[in-house]
């Protein structure tokens, strides 16, 4: 049983991690794309900002995630 929860537990930390990663991609391209002259450490302070967003809600996401699996799993 053990076994079968944490399997399903790092499957739903692979899914929020991809999706999250997936995500942040994009919303900086579309930062980047909208062309502001911004200095190098504006950027780079965004970049962070956006990395620790990710660090902190991938593990709370992650529990979500694996209640879905779960209901899904158990039908």
């Amino acid at each position: 049983m053990l076994q079968f929860t944490v399997k399903l537990y790092l499957e739903a930390l692979l899914i929020t991690a991809l999706m999250a990663f997936a995500i942040s991609v994009l919303y900086i391209l579309g930062y980047m794309a909208r062309g502001q002259n911004k200095t190098i450490h504006q950027r780079q302070n965004k970049i962070f900002d956006v990395m620790l967003i990710n660090f902190l809600s991938i593990p709370i996401l992650s529990f979500a995630t694996l209640t879905i699996l779960i209901i899904i799993r158990s039908r």
